[in-house]
C-alpha cells in the first residue's frame, strides 16, 4: 500500500503500469424479443452510433436506444417495438427476476472469515438489469477488510455507506457485514430491482437500495423494501459519510459526473471517506487521470492506494484493478 505522502509526491501516472489486455468479447445487445451477438473489441472505444449501426445490420432493423452503457464490454438496451419503455412493470420485474442465475462470491472480510454471497446476474431474457459483477467490485470488497474507518454517532441527517453505480450490489453488501453500518446501494431505476434480489438473497442486515441518477444527484429516492414507502433524501440536508464506486468509469463523461455526484454527497466530516475501485483499462486510462485531478481540485485527497488482481478462475480478463481512499485536505 502507497503511503499518503508517497501518493502526494507523485503525479498520478499510468505511464509504465501494468494495464488489463482485453480480448475481443461478442456484447450482447438485448432487444424486444431476442439478444443480439455483436463482435467487439472490448479495448476500443465504441460510440452509441456506431453500436447501434451494428446492432441494425446484425438484425436487419432499426433499433430504438433505450439504456445506458451498462458495462465495459459495451452492452446497451434496445427495444423495437415504439414506446417500450423497457422497465416494465413491478410484477414483470419479479417474473424476470425468476429468470436470475447465482453465481457465488466468497469475499474474505477478516484474517479468518469470508463472506460468501449469492449475486444474482438475469439470464440473456432480463432485459435493463446488471449483466455481471466485475473484477472491480470482487478486488474492492476484499480490500475493505484492509481499510479502517472511523463512523461518527447515528444521525437522521446522516447515512453511514452509500454505493454509487452498485450495479449488482457486492462491494456495498460487503461493505455492511465489515462495518456493521447500514448501506444504500444505488444505481440507476432499471438496475434497482437486482440489487433488491440480491439484498433479499443474501439477507445481510441494515442494506436498502434506491436510485441515484449522477446526472441529477441531489437527490436519493430509496425505501426499506422493493415494494415498501418511497423516500427521498436531498443533499442539502443528508450526506453520506462513506461512498463507495467499483467499476464506474468506463465513459467520457464519468470523471465529471461521478465527482459531482461526491461533491454533493460526501460529508464533511474529517473522516469521511470515498473508496473507489477501477479496473486499468487501456482505452480510459485518461479518463482515470482526470477523474483523480477532478477529485483534488475538488479539495479530496488520496491518503492510500494499491493495486489487486482478480482471480482468472473467476475472470477471464480485466482483472488488473486499482483502489483508492481519500479524504477531504486538512
Amino acid at each position: 500500500m502507497a503511503s499518503h505522502e508517497a501518493i502526494q509526491s507523485k503525479r498520478h501516472d499510468y505511464t509504465n503500469s501494468p494495464v488489463c489486455t482485453p480480448k475481443a468479447k461478442r456484447s450482447l445487445a438485448i432487444t424486444g424479443k431476442e439478444t443480439v451477438a455483436v463482435k467487439t473489441p472490448n479495448h476500443q472505444r465504441q460510440s452509441p452510433h456506431a453500436f447501434k449501426k451494428a446492432v441494425q445490420e446484425a438484425k436487419g432493423s432499426p433499433a430504438h436506444f433505450l439504456g445506458k452503457l451498462r458495462s465495459p464490454r459495451v452492452v446497451w438496451r434496445f427495444s423495437t417495438e415504439a414506446g417500450d419503455s423497457g422497465t416494465g412493470s413491478t410484477g414483470s420485474s419479479r417474473q424476470r427476476m425468476k429468470s436470475l442465475r447465482a453465481r457465488p462470491f466468497s469475499i474474505p472480510i477478516s484474517a479468518t472469515e469470508s463472506l460468501s454471497l449469492s449475486i444474482t446476474e438475469p439470464g440473456l431474457v432480463a432485459d435493463n438489469l446488471p449483466l455481471e459483477t466485475w473484477a472491480s467490485a470482487s478486488i474492492l470488497a476484499a480490500q475493505l477488510q484492509h481499510i479502517p474507518i472511523s463512523f461518527p454517532p447515528p444521525s437522521t441527517s446522516l447515512i453511514s455507506i452509500v454505493e454509487l453505480g452498485a450495479g449488482t450490489g457486492v462491494v456495498g453488501l460487503t461493505a455492511a457485514k465489515v462495518y456493521g453500518k447500514e448501506v444504500v446501494l444505488t444505481d440507476l431505476p432499471p438496475i434497482v430491482p437486482g440489487l433488491w434480489a440480491n439484498i433479499n438473497l443474501n439477507e445481510v442486515p441494515g442494506v436498502r437500495a434506491g436510485v441515484l441518477d449522477w446526472t441529477k444527484p441531489e437527490v436519493l429516492r430509496y425505501s426499506d423494501t422493493l415494494e415498501g414507502e418511497e423516500r427521498s433524501a436531498r443533499c442539502e440536508g443528508v450526506k453520506a459519510h462513506v461512498l463507495l464506486a467499483a467499476d464506474t468509469l468506463y465513459s467520457e463523461e464519468h470523471p465529471a459526473l461521478l465527482t459531482g455526484t461526491v461533491e454533493a454527497w460526501l460529508s464533511r466530516h474529517e473522516d469521511a471517506r470515498f473508496v473507489m475501485g477501477t479496473a486499468l483499462r487501456v482505452a480510459y486510462l485518461e479518463e482515470l487521470r482526470e477523474l483523480w485531478a477532478r477529485l483534488e481540485g475538488l479539495g479530496l485527497e488520496c491518503v492510500a492506494e494499491g493495486k489487486g488482481e482478480a482471480s482468472e478462475a473467476d475472470f477471464d480478463d480485466e482483472r488488473l484493478v486499482e483502489w483508492s481512499v481519500w479524504r477531504w485536505k486538512r
